[in-house]
Order: structure tokens, then sequence, then C-alpha cells
């Protein structure tokens, strides 16, 4: 949702509050850059969340 947002994206915007929602109707550079850097943030939670899950094989035997 917070790359949907990064684009310009309105749906879901309103229930985040009052200055979010004010921010996100005429955004400044650095706004647009942290919602950007947020969604990374959350796609990289994701990654090693998945990496936790996979069941890894040794690749290397002693």
């Amino acid at each position: 949702m917070s790359f949907y947002w990064a684009m310009g994206g309105m749906l879901g915007v309103r229930p985040l509050g009052g200055a979010i929602y004010e921010m996100s109707l005429n955004p400044e550079p650095l706004f647009v850059i942290m919602v950007w850097l947020t969604g990374f943030i959350k796609l990289v939670g994701v990654v090693l969340l998945l990496m936790l899950l996979v069941q890894w094989r040794k690749m290397v035997t002693f």
C-alpha cells in the first residue's frame, strides 16, 4: 500500500489521520521519499520473514 500511496494513490489515506491526510493532498518531495522508504523497509521485512520460513539445506558438508 505504501508504494501505491507514494505514486499518488489516495485510497485509504483518510483514515490514517488528519496530518497525514493533509500532507497527502499536497505532498512535498520529502514526504513522498519517506513513503517510498517506508515501502522498501516493509519489503525488506517480508523478504527476511520468508527467509526464516524457508527450510535451508546444508550446502557445504565437512
